[in-house]
């Protein structure tokens, strides 16, 4: 437990020198809730389904939806592959709503040691936005998307962990390096053998910025359920 705790005052470390990194911000306290279920198809393949909704504009406007289905494949314990496919709708100031399409395929490896576990994400994302209502909704965007998560099983209820993850877009149309990045601390509690609930914090900031940066302050609340 003493090595979960210096691990996450690091981290809240590295988050503190962001904040101060930079001189124009704009920031935005907002709340995540999501849900999701799972289904054991084999001991192989695992079908997913996801919801979230975020309520952005420091916790008084509903900024975003989005519904996330897929599939993986786990090789064994330690590596699985995991395709996506989600559906992301966003209301604008003008009442009308932004539309995005997003497919994702992923690299997953974990590492048990001891009570530790370990888990690195490699994802290649493809983003279409407004497909049949924008000049360029047909042309595709794409990001690797790498996270790196320590999680530490507390006992059989209880287990604290902290991730970290870089955002680098392939076009590169304004700057070149990691567009984004986000800082996680985070508890999971196990309800029942097939339930959990997860409650976390998620600092998100851009990098790179022209002459703005955008910093989110996240309280996060997610329900799992497998059947």
């Amino acid at each position: 437990m003493l090595r979960f705790i210096l691990t996450a005052i690091f981290i809240l470390c590295l988050l503190c020198k962001n904040l101060f990194a930079q001189a124009d911000y704009s920031d935005d306290a907002t709340v995540w809730i999501g849900f999701n279920l799972e289904k054991k198809i084999n001991k192989h393949v695992f079908l997913h389904l996801s919801q979230q909704n975020r309520i952005t504009e420091n916790v008084s406007t509903y900024g975003r939806g989005n519904i996330d289905f897929g599939l993986t494949y786990r090789f064994n314990k330690n590596i699985r592959l995991m395709g996506d496919y989600v559906y992301l709708k966003r209301p604008n100031p003008d009442n009308s709503f932004t539309n995005e399409n997003r497919l994702c395929a992923a690299l997953i490896l974990k590492k048990k040691i001891g009570r530790w576990d370990f888990s690195y994400r490699n994802m290649v994302q493809m983003r279409m936005k407004n497909i049949y209502t924008s000049e360029d909704g047909k042309i595709p965007k794409f990001y690797e998307r790498n996270k790196v998560s320590v999680k530490y099983d507390l006992n059989k209820f209880i287990n604290p962990y902290v991730a970290f993850e870089l955002y680098y877009p392939f076009y590169q149309e304004k700057h070149r390096g990691f567009s984004k990045s986000r800082s996680i601390i985070g508890l999971d509690y196990k309800i029942t053998k097939k339930t959990d609930a997860e409650v976390y914090f998620l600092y998100q900031q851009e990098l790179n910025a022209f002459n703005q940066t955008n910093r989110d302050f996240v309280y996060g609340l997610e329900l799992s359920h497998q059947f």
